[in-house]
């Protein structure tokens, strides 16, 4: 993301990474939790300077190529907002930007609206104990000593219903692992007092339609006054932009991380129409996976690369030394006094007990390092030893990155 000059079309300087991250939050309308910026200040310098913005989201492939550029605004309230040049290029479907409105501000209401039906997953881990299950089978909303856990997030639920099935594990290179594992999950979950998750559920978002609405309809009848009935459905895509059910379309996708997705949906019947057999999607999570065979969940497209990595490695020990690895993704924090940290891999030999954390640097804001730095050393107790994996740079220097930790993977195992 360049910062060009108006009248020249030439560029003054390249954002920082900080930078980029603080503008992306303040186009989707979050509350900035970048550090060390003041968003505020450096847009109104741009406005009043009559600086541009050229956005990076189009690849830069021939000189003179098309790219989608940006001028700041500002409404009666004097509060500033983006609009796009009418002569430049659309943005890419993955850039915050993007949208077939012109301005920021109702971008962010698009975007707001999205969110109160699209929960960010990893926005549900940080505070989560245990898996419920584990402490209280029965799956009820209330825990054995009576105290709540939150049921009512889909996120929330997703987590749990990922950990049990197992779908953040390999236990070695050539594990298949199927979104249809959260099946027996579903069995410990009731969606309301007597009726399972596990008979209204399908891990498919498009085969059983027809089969959940009949299913649904039989047990309407029994459902709790003054609460709708509804059901789920779970699957991996490659791309959720556009997803329609019974003419209801939803727009999906994190901003920047790609696909393919795992989505858990949840169906409902209309307020207005009580008695009606049709459902509609109600609200959807969705969660980048490594791949579509291997629902491993990521939070970034480097994570992925890391995890592809990884695996190619599993093979690689077992062909070359006879060592079966397993490899997991933790999805819960684990308290370590009043500290709770989670790293972002665990490679295992179970025969030697030895355990070997993969932490991925992808970032260089202060926040994010001073968070590392707090929790790094906390890790190291957990683990027999730990690998910093540097994810941040070119491209060139991301593949040297991967083959270090190769090495020092080879090494510690080997």
């Amino acid at each position: 993301m360049d910062v060009i000059n108006k009248t020249t079309a030439q560029t003054i300087r390249t954002l920082t990474e900080v930078e980029r991250d603080a503008i992306t939050q303040y186009v989707l309308g979050e509350a900035l939790s970048t550090t060390g910026i003041k968003i505020q200040e450096l847009l109104t310098r741009w406005y009043e300077n009559d600086r541009w913005f050229k956005c990076d989201c189009h690849p830069r492939t021939v000189v003179g190529s098309q790219q989608s550029i940006e001028h700041l605004k500002k409404n009666k309230a004097g509060t500033l907002y983006f609009v796009r040049n009418s002569s430049t290029a659309t943005h890419s479907e993955l850039c915050a930007f993007h949208s077939e409105n012109r301005s920021a501000p109702r971008v962010k209401r698009a975007r707001k609206t999205l969110k109160s039906c699209v929960l960010n997953f990893h926005g549900e881990i940080s505070s989560q104990g245990p898996a419920a299950s584990s402490s209280n089978p029965t799956g009820s909303n209330n825990s054995a000593g009576g105290t709540s856990r939150r049921r009512s997030s889909l996120g929330s639920l997703m987590l749990n219903l990922m950990n049990e099935a197992a779908l953040n594990r390999l236990k070695n290179h050539n594990d298949k692992v199927y979104v249809g594992g959260l099946n027996e999950p579903a069995k410990r979950f009731e969606v309301a007092k007597g009726i399972s998750l596990e008979s209204v559920f399908a891990p498919s978002l498009t085969s059983s339609v027809i089969w959940l609405d009949q299913k649904l309809s039989e047990l309407a009848g029994d459902w709790p006054k003054k609460s709708r009935p509804y059901g789920m459905m779970a699957g991996v895509v490659n791309t959720v932009e556009r997803h329609s059910y019974l003419g209801t379309r939803t727009r999906l996708g994190h901003p920047l991380t790609v696909g393919p997705y795992l989505v858990l949906g949840t169906y409902t019947n209309k307020t207005s129409e009580p008695d009606s057999h049709n459902f509609y999607l109600m609200r959807i999570v969705t969660i980048p996976v490594v791949d579509v065979s291997w629902p491993m969940p990521v939070e970034s497209n480097l994570e992925r690369e890391v995890a592809k990595k990884l695996k190619q490695l599993m093979y690689s020990m077992q062909q070359d030394y006879k060592i079966e690895l397993s490899l997991e993704k933790p999805l819960i924090d684990t308290a370590v006094g009043k500290d709770l940290v989670r790293c972002d891999f665990v490679l295992k030999d179970n025969t030697s007990q030895k355990t070997l954390a993969i932490e991925v640097m992808g970032y260089k804001n202060d926040e994010y390092l001073d968070r590392k730095e707090r929790q790094i050393p906390i890790m190291r107790t957990l683990y027999t030893s730990l690998i910093e994996v540097e994810m941040s740079g070119t491209e060139e220097q991301k593949k040297n990155s991967l083959k270090t930790m190769s090495i020092d993977v080879r090494k510690f195992f080997g």
